[in-house]
C-alpha cells in the first residue's frame, strides 16, 4: 500500500534528480531517451493525481477553506485551471467504474488529455473503453477524440435528442484575458456551425490571398479573425452571407 510517506519519498527523489539535472551537460544521443523517461514521469505522477482527486473531493478539505468547488481547491493548489481540475474529477469518477480505464492509468501509458477522451467515451459506453484504449495506443489525440464522438453518437438512441439538448446549451461568451486581449468561445450544433463556416471560408481564403499578393504571411488562424470581423460588419458583399442576415448566432467548435 502506498501512502504519504512514500509519496514524500519518491518526491525526494524526483527533485534530487531534478535539482542534479544540468541539461547542457546531457550527451545529445541520450537527449531523447531521459526526456522520455521524464516525460513517462510526469505520465505516472498525472494517473496518481487523477486517481486520488475523488478522495480529495470526498476529503471536504476544500470546504473547509472556503473554496466552491474540489476542482477550484484543486486548480488553486496545482496552479492549474479549474476546467482543467474539473476534468481530473471526471476522470477520476469515471475510473472507479470503469477499472480497465484505471489499470491503464497505473501503468502510465496514457497522457491525460487521452485519459479524459476514453473517460468520456466509456461514460456513455462503458464496454468501449477497452476498444478506446486500443485506438488511444495507435491514434494521435485529435483521431482518438474523433472515435470517442464516434462512439457517443452511436450510443446515442436519439440523434434529435441530442441535437436539441446541444442547443438547448448553446452558447457563446466573450472576455478580455489578462493581457487585454478579446477572447470568444462558443458552442453549438453542428448545423449551425456549418453556416457560420460557410459564411467565414470565402472571406478567410481571400485574406490569405490577399496577404501572399502582399508577401505578408501569417497563420490561417489570423485570416479567420479578420475575417469574423469582416462577417460582424457585413463582409463588404451583400450577396454573400453575414451575420447581420443571419437569423441565429450559434456556433459549433
Amino acid at each position: 500500500m502506498i501512502g504519504l510517506a512514500e509519496a514524500r519519498a519518491l518526491e525526494a527523489a524526483v527533485t534530487k534528480v531534478v535539482g542534479a539535472l544540468e541539461p547542457d551537460a546531457v550527451p545529445l544521443p541520450d537527449a531523447v531517451p531521459v526526456w522520455d523517461v521524464f516525460d513517462a514521469i510526469e505520465r505516472c505522477a498525472a494517473a496518481a493525481k487523477t486517481l486520488l482527486a475523488r478522495r480529495v473531493e470526498a476529503s471536504r478539505v476544500w470546504e473547509r477553506g472556503g473554496h466552491r468547488s474540489a476542482a477550484e481547491f484543486m486548480a488553486h493548489r496545482a496552479g492549474t485551471s479549474v476546467a482543467t481540475a474539473r476534468t481530473q474529477l471526471d476522470v477520476s469518477r469515471t475510473v472507479e467504474e470503469v477499472p480497465i480505464l484505471a489499470d491503464a492509468l497505473r501503468r502510465g501509458g496514457l497522457s491525460g488529455a487521452k485519459a479524459a477522451l476514453i473517460a468520456e467515451g466509456s461514460a456513455v459506453r462503458p464496454d468501449a473503453a477497452a476498444q478506446l484504449l486500443e485506438h488511444a495506443e495507435r491514434s494521435s489525440l485529435k483521431e482518438l477524440r474523433d472515435e470517442v464522438l464516434r462512439v457517443r453518437e452511436a450510443a446515442d438512441p436519439d440523434p434529435d435528442a441530442t441535437e436539441r439538448r446541444i442547443n438547448t446549451r448553446r452558447h457563446l461568451r466573450t472576455w478580455r484575458d489578462a493581457e487585454g486581449a478579446w477572447n470568444l468561445a462558443a458552442r453549438g450544433t453542428v448545423t449551425d456551425g456549418v453556416r457560420i463556416e460557410a459564411a467565414l471560408k470565402p472571406l478567410i481564403d481571400n485574406a490569405f490571398a490577399n496577404a501572399r499578393a502582399e508577401e505578408r504571411h501569417e497563420p490561417r488562424e489570423a485570416y479567420a479573425f479578420d475575417a469574423l470581423v469582416t462577417l460582424a460588419e457585413g463582409g463588404g458583399d451583400t450577396k454573400k452571407p453575414t451575420l447581420r442576415n443571419m437569423t441565429v448566432l450559434r456556433v459549433d467548435v
